[in-house]
């Protein structure tokens, strides 16, 4: 291959037999892979499109001297000239940024190339084996969340409004692990939720598997959700600062002249502490309340106290240089945090609260490129997770709790990478990974000490695991691996997951079918707190001890079909997945007198998934809809039947609806969800504890034998792009719940013991609705220097 121009390449064939050429596109600045890009050969309308990864395999037709026309809406255009003398190895062939860069997301289809405008986010977001690719530029709403964006895929759900606690094919929201430029992260959300923690303004892509996901990630039983930040090493980037009722953000990007090296920032802090909107107001006061704040909403209010309020901050660093092109280091930095207070009056009620949430993680990678395809990456990683509560509760008699937990994970990996010229990678890799996990709980009543628990665990791996992935007669690839699992706390030491995932394309690429097979363990998971009070995110991140903490093993099988046109693609899954090993402190306490708290069972979750994307030029919708049962079956609870878990709701049907006019777009987002089950009481029940004290508590039928009211909403979003000399504005206006449905998110019963003094001689249940987003306006400002 000879270097004739930055345009043109000389590459000699001397055998055309093979009748493929294959190769990988790489940014000449950034040294990072190309995807989306569109490689033909001239005078031929029908090619191919480059992965993720930048590869891409074309067919050779004929045996002349040709030229590859290489495209891509925000890269220069190159043309390859391949002759006589082609060597047949993977061609590396660098691409030079367009200097009029867009921010698009790039679908194309057979011949047909598409392009959208949106705010920030430049990547887009893949599921599964690629098979979808979501515009998020539909979903942008609420400031372009992208958790938000990520619920539109089939096989997400939620159940209250949050854009945090997704649930990804029936498992809970702990089991899917969520990492930031490699960074696993245990706190990834503000205001109880309801915003993350990821600003798209510096995202490259976000990568979501279910079913399959490679074998280098572990500690997690449900899929992985992978943001990948851009790299700072670009010349084009220009300063975002952004405005709404919740938070101010900003991102800023600076770069050495020869683009060696770079800094990216972004931060993000709320406002709501000095500036309370009517939006804030109707969120917090409605959604994600705490049991304590709806009991406050039934008692008589005097004018002391401040009442609850809440704030939050984060920020995103990311260091990056070049030594050289084969080499090059990345340093990654997050943290954020939540902080609540809430400061209660009542007549006969008083509260004072205290909650707050932190995590903070740090990556560093090396990466360097070796002779004949051979790439050595070693990274090292530290994340660390703490979080504070206090409650004071004054009744007639004092009730106060404290509770501290946290997690700190610290792992090192060496990681290598063999691709070969016919399509063929294979990687391996050797990961060490300590974590200590260390909780304090206390409680008294009247000033008198009742409990004081403290715990300790560690728990240390030595991981090692090869994946391999192969192209079998051209259009059949293969993709399996294992990891080995030794944890030296332990009994039984070792623990292998097998993952194996294969996918069938068509000629044409119009039809795909896939099948995939994996095990999953995890180690780390949410328990509920004891005597946490608030029931806002009332959880703690626990380590396995393998004891009275299991490890939790999932065992996850899935087939699916796709289909392509010029101008739609839809998409059909089934899957069937078993947890064993989860534990029976997840369940509600208050259900039953003799739930053991270390009781451990299993669940089994099955549906079917369908997406339908359609667009033209000026329109563009996408459906998605889950069919979907999860159960769960302990030996003592529920008479050891199986009932419907917690998190369980049958039907998902999301529908999006966007419109682009000359100088805007609107966006319709329609959702029909079935209510999530509940258990209904049938009275009160009582028992003596071991002082002999009467406890009261409510009496139910079987557990999750009720279903709450089908839940549906209409948001709507109009975004409005403003330029104003090198200023650009840009508008988003957004209303959620636009026709106010009354949508319950949960039911509680709270249980007052009789009180002689005030008349009341038997114990009297109040039952609170706890209901979701009301009718909600939001206003947001993003301005690009």
């Amino acid at each position: 291959m000879a270097h004739v121009t930055d345009h043109y390449f000389v590459i000699r064939v001397t055998d055309f037999s093979n009748s493929t050429i294959s190769g990988k596109l790489i940014d000449s600045q950034t040294r990072q892979p190309i995807s989306s890009a569109y490689i033909n050969w001239s005078e031929q309308l029908k090619g191919v499109e480059s992965d993720f990864q930048g590869k891409f395999v074309i067919e050779r037709k004929g045996n002349l001297e040709d030229q590859l026309s290489i495209t891509h809406l925000t890269y220069k255009d190159k043309k390859v000239v391949i002759d006589s003398n082609y060597s047949k190895e993977s061609l590396i062939i660098f691409l030079e940024p367009d200097t009029l860069h867009l921010d698009p997301i790039l679908i194309k289809e057979q011949e047909r190339q598409h392009s959208y405008k949106f705010q920030g986010f430049r990547g887009q977001i893949n599921d599964e084996i690629d098979a979808v690719i979501l515009p998020v530029h539909l979903v942008n709403t609420f400031a372009s969340d992208i958790m938000r964006s990520i619920s539109v895929i089939p096989g997400i759900t939620s159940t209250d409004e949050s854009a945090n606690h997704i649930n990804i094919r029936g498992s809970t929201s702990d089991q899917h692990l969520i990492m930031w430029d490699r960074i696993p992260l245990y706190h990834s959300s503000h205001y109880f939720g309801f915003l993350s923690a990821f600003n798209p303004d510096i995202l490259d892509q976000v990568e979501l598997k279910k079913g399959y996901f490679s074998p280098k990630y572990s500690s997690r039983s449900s899929g992985l959700i992978n943001f990948s930040s851009i790299s700072p090493n670009q010349k084009d980037f220009r300063p975002k600062i952004q405005w709404t009722p919740f938070f101010v953000k900003g991102s800023w990007a600076v770069s050495t002249p020869n683009q060696k090296a770079g800094l990216l920032m972004s931060m993000n802090t709320s406002i709501t502490q000095w500036l309370n909107f009517y939006s804030s107001r109707n969120i917090f006061n409605q959604i994600f309340q705490s049991s304590r704040i709806e009991e406050e909403k039934n008692l008589i209010l005097d004018s002391s106290g401040k009442g609850p309020q809440i704030r939050f901050f984060d920020y995103q660093l990311k260091g990056h240089y070049n030594f050289s092109n084969q080499e090059e280091l990345s340093v990654s930095l997050y943290s954020g945090k939540d902080v609540f207070t809430n400061d209660f009056r009542g007549v006969d009620f008083q509260s004072e609260d205290f909650w707050r949430e932190f995590n903070w993680g740090l990556n560093m990678t090396y990466n360097k490129t070796l002779a004949n395809n051979w790439t050595a990456q070693l990274e090292l990683t530290q994340s660390n997770y703490h979080k504070k509560e206090t409650n004071l509760l004054t009744e007639q008699i004092e009730r106060w709790n404290f509770l501290k937990g946290s997690l700190k994970e610290f792992n090192w990996r060496w990681e290598w990478t063999k691709e070969w010229n016919n399509n063929q990678k294979l990687m391996g890799g050797f990961q060490r990974v300590n974590r200590r996990n260390e909780h304090l709980t206390q409680l008294s009543l009247n000033k008198n000490n009742e409990d004081d628990v403290q715990e300790k665990f560690s728990l240390n791996s030595t991981a090692f695991y090869l994946e391999y992935e192969s192209y079998l007669f051209k259009n059949l690839k293969i993709n399996s691996g294992f990891r080995y699992n030794h944890y030296s706390e332990a009994q039984r030491k070792v623990y292998w997951e097998p993952r194996f995932l294969a996918s069938w394309k068509s000629n044409k690429d119009h039809w795909k079918v896939f099948f995939s097979a994996a095990k999953f363990n995890q180690e780390v998971y949410q328990t509920p707190i004891i005597y946490n009070e608030l029931g806002i995110n009332s959880s703690i991140w626990q380590l396995s001890n393998f004891e009275e903490f299991p490890l939790i093993q999932s065992n996850e099988i899935s087939i699916g079909t796709e289909n392509k046109g010029k101008n739609y693609q839809w998409k059909l899954n089934f899957y069937s997945k078993k947890n064993e090993g989860i534990s029976a402190w997840k369940m509600n306490l208050e259900l039953d007198q003799f739930n053991l708290i270390n009781e451990t069972g299993h669940s089994l979750s099955r549906g079917i998934e369908f997406y339908f994307h359609f667009h033209r030029r000026q329109s563009s919708s996408i459906l998605s809809y889950t069919a979907s049962q999860t159960l769960q079956q302990y030996l003592t609870i529920n008479g050891g039947k199986y009932f419907l878990a917690n998190h369980h709701q049958a039907h998902h049907l999301k529908f999006i609806q966007k419109f682009d006019f000359k100088k805007w777009d609107i966006i319709f987002d329609f959702r029909l969800i079935e209510g999530r089950p509940y258990s209904i009481h049938k009275g009160i029940a009582s028992f003596f504890d071991e002082e002999e004290n009467l406890i009261f508590y409510p009496r139910y039928e079987e557990l999750n034998s009720g279903k709450l009211p089908l839940y549906h909403r209409l948001d709507v979003s109009i975004n409005y792009p403003l330029v104003l000399k090198k200023t650009k504005l840009e508008f988003n206006l957004s209303f959620f719940n636009i026709y106010g449905q009354n949508n319950i998110q949960e039911i509680l019963n709270i249980v007052y013991p009789p009180d002689p003094t005030a008349g009341v001689s038997q114990p009297e249940i109040l039952t609170i609705q706890k209901r979701m987003l009301p009718f909600l306006p939001f206003l947001s400002l993003k301005m690009e220097l």
